[in-house]
């Protein structure tokens, strides 16, 4: 395999076809990885005018997914900005095993899901049931402060904020 030093390759096609493959044809579990890329600065960098910067997609049966990011030591896994839609945006199709758009767990004392906003009359976390058919938010958990259950779905009532539950139980 060449190595090359201080020396950057650069590869540019005007065609449909990709610029650079890079695949690894090995088939089993332990195989290696198609690109490697380490750097101070970012790893890899994508840029699209048309599509996706960057996109990943997997055939896993196992869990694998299409793209994975982590925090090694106290930054977040992945960051989504967008200075006009969504910064993040998760969908799903499934209807097996309670699929969700976006799933969140709270290890270790974390929430699952957090919302901060400093912009007036928007949400912190907001649901909507597109089919009035269920709730928009629901919430179930186990009271911190003793013993008990509390599932609660609450109507919003507005303007004024009034609020009442229609259902709970402890």
């Amino acid at each position: 395999m060449p190595i090359f030093r201080n020396d950057p390759v650069q590869s540019t096609t005007d065609s449909t076809s990709p610029a650079v493959i890079a695949e690894n044809t090995n088939t089993t579990p332990q195989a290696g990885v198609g690109v490697h890329a380490k750097s101070a600065a970012a790893g890899v960098i994508g840029e699209s005018t048309t599509w996706h910067g960057v996109a990943g997609i997997t055939q896993s049966k196992t869990g694998g997914a299409g793209v994975f990011g982590a925090g090694d030591t106290g930054g977040p896994g992945v960051i989504g900005t967008s200075k006009t839609w969504i910064g993040v945006f998760g969908e799903t199709f499934g209807t097996l095993n309670g699929p969700a758009g976006v799933w969140a767990d709270g290890h270790q004392g974390g929430s699952g899901v957090k919302g901060h906003t400093s912009c007036p009359g928007a949400f912190r976390v907001a649901g909507f049931h597109l089919t009035n058919q269920g709730p928009g938010i629901f919430g179930q958990g186990f009271s911190s402060w003793g013993s008990g259950r509390c599932d609660c779905h609450w109507k919003l009532n507005c303007p004024g904020i009034q609020y009442s539950p229609t259902h709970y139980s402890s």
